[in-house]
């Protein structure tokens, strides 16, 4: 750790939302060699906070910073699609034994083509269902002292340190 990373660690301990561009003016050095320091003290583990960062533009760069892990969602998703699946043949073939036709013109009584639209249909109700509650579920309620007016950054590059202290 040289002087720089000094520097850069000092300023985002003092004020985790300073932008890229701010943190490269106080340490003499450009904002993507900050990215790629933030990323060095990352790895070494002198950061083990949580970094956000805010961006006018998508910069690949910054997704090598933040380790994204990936979406526990599709299992929501998958569940509640196949638990579609199932009730969308359960329900019919159900209903047929419990109440069957006596005129089925030499037709099996639980002929599954029909039950396929009705399994598929509820595949996407119940998928798209389990999908909007996961969502719900994982995003949890953000606190109102970090959310962030599109004002305070603007088109500047914006980086921030979450100690975890809740004031």
């Amino acid at each position: 750790m040289d002087e720089f990373d000094a520097k850069l660690l000092n300023l985002v301990q003092q004020n985790n939302r300073l932008t890229a561009e701010k943190l490269s003016e106080h340490v003499g050095l450009s904002a993507a060699a900050c990215q790629k320091r933030l990323k060095k003290l990352r790895d070494s583990g002198v950061i083990a906070k949580d970094i956000s960062v805010l961006s006018p533009i998508h910069v690949h760069e910054v997704d090598e910073i933040l380790e994204v892990r990936p979406s526990k969602l599709k299992f929501f998703t998958f569940f509640g699609a196949l638990s579609g699946t199932i009730t969308g043949f359960a329900f019919p073939i159900y209903t047929v034994l419990r109440w069957p036709l006596l005129i089925t013109g030499g037709k099996p009584i639980v002929s599954i083509p029909p039950f396929i639209i009705i399994a598929f249909e509820l595949t996407i109700l119940f998928g798209a269902i389990a999908t909007f509650l996961g969502f719900l579920i994982l995003s949890r309620s953000p606190s109102l002292k970090k959310i962030i007016s599109p004002k305070e950054c603007g088109n500047n590059f914006l980086i921030i340190v979450d100690d975890g202290d809740p004031k």
